[in-house]
């Protein structure tokens, strides 16, 4: 029986120089899951935006049967150079869906990594090397919030753990691909969307969210911002946030809304010469199917939700939005869709989020508005013919 490599859970890789703390001489652990059965497993670990060569002095794994340490060409000292991801030898470890994965890494040397993301998984940190041991009562909890982090300022250790691949016999196992920003890295509507697919396909498949917080298409984060923190161009970054990810059938598509709206929000945000023109987002869509379909990758397009009453909504903005839409739904170039907007707008003012979808920010649908997308948008069905 053939065999293959899937991408069971995964996250999006940005840059965390002003938000990671110190780990060096310390320990953290990472609990994930994978949404694939198989019957070996190994790590993607990410170095991706460290300046410097990164030492890991052991990384463990367990589960609920098996205790055991993944090394890198036999070697249990992992070393990994600036701007490098790697993948662990395989580890003979049979893998259940759903199923718990600790994943623990011991720096030995002083040290930031800082190539990470928040996207709602729950890392501890202790000093001293206890990736055979129990965590110690003192371990501090670096968890995200079901939103954003509290501050971009505040210190928190990001894993250096970046996917977890499972080998699998099930011929037709496959993953998709929630490419998308803060609407996607909430979880909202891909996790209930996870489920409905997982339910279907009985551990053969899964959705990864590649989501990251003020991810744009286009552009990288604007200057004044610390570059890479909020994610390089999707276009960019589809290198190693997708096609480096094994086994992925599709791509949903959500990206689009920060090129629009992020530019002259603030002091902090990117100037206003960076925003979009329905004409380049489009373009932008365009080379994203292009690239997908050369690797015979599908994409489902997502349209861009309403955001009437934030401080950049406007005639303009709004233009921008309604024409991306058009071209998203009417187009034919995506192969399929989903009209995120319809079902977030307000009916008495389609600018806007429904108020009891709307988290308060007039941008961000609430668990409320994305278990609606989820329920709206049958990906089960949608994956089986595509």
């Amino acid at each position: 029986m053939s065999e293959k490599w899937i991408t069971a859970w995964g996250m999006a890789c940005c840059n965390g120089d002003r938000a990671s703390a110190n780990v060096g001489r310390c320990t953290t652990r990472t609990s994930v899951s994978s949404g694939i059965n198989g019957k070996r497993l190994r790590l993607r670990l990410s170095n991706h935006y460290g300046k410097k060569n990164l030492v890991l002095g052991k990384v463990m794994v367990e589960t609920g049967q098996y205790k055991g340490q993944a090394c890198l060409d036999g070697k249990e000292t992992i070393h990994l150079a600036a701007g490098e991801e790697m993948c662990t030898d395989a580890l003979e470890v049979p893998v259940s869906a759903g199923e718990p994965i600790s994943v623990s890494i011991y720096y030995p040397q002083r040290t930031r990594p800082i190539s990470g993301n928040s996207t709602f998984i729950q890392t501890h940190s202790v000093p001293g090397d206890y990736t055979a041991r129990d965590f110690a009562p003192q371990a501090l909890r670096f968890a995200a919030t079901r939103y954003f982090r509290p501050s971009p300022s505040l210190p928190e250790p990001l894993t250096t753990l970046r996917a977890l691949d499972v080998c699998t016999e099930e011929e037709n196992a496959f993953s998709v691909i929630a490419l998308g920003d803060s609407i996607t890295q909430t979880g909202y509507w891909v996790d209930p969307l996870r489920e409905q697919l997982q339910r279907t396909y009985a551990g053969s498949a899964t959705l990864l969210n590649m989501g990251i917080s003020g991810n744009r298409l286009l552009l990288d984060t604007g200057a004044r911002f610390l570059p890479g923190m909020f994610g390089q161009a999707g276009l960019e970054r589809m290198d190693w946030d997708v096609f480096a990810l094994a086994g992925s059938k599709a791509v949903v598509l959500a990206l689009g809304i920060n090129d629009i709206i992020q530019p002259g929000m603030g002091p902090m945000s990117p100037q206003i010469k960076e925003r979009c023109s329905a004409v380049g987002l489009i373009a932008g869509y365009a080379k994203v199917i292009a690239a997908c379909h050369a690797r015979e990758i599908k994409v489902i397009g997502c349209t861009i939700t309403p955001f009437g009453g934030m401080v950049t909504s406007n005639a303009t903005t709004e233009t921008i939005r309604q024409i991306a839409n058009d071209w998203i739904l009417h187009s034919g170039t995506f192969d399929a869709t989903f009209d995120f907007a319809a079902i977030m707008a307000d009916p008495a003012d389609p600018t806007r989020l429904l108020p009891d979808y709307d988290s308060g920010d007039h941008l961000h649908p609430n668990a409320q508005g994305g278990k609606a997308l989820a329920d709206a948008s049958d990906l089960p069905t949608l994956v089986a013919y595509l």
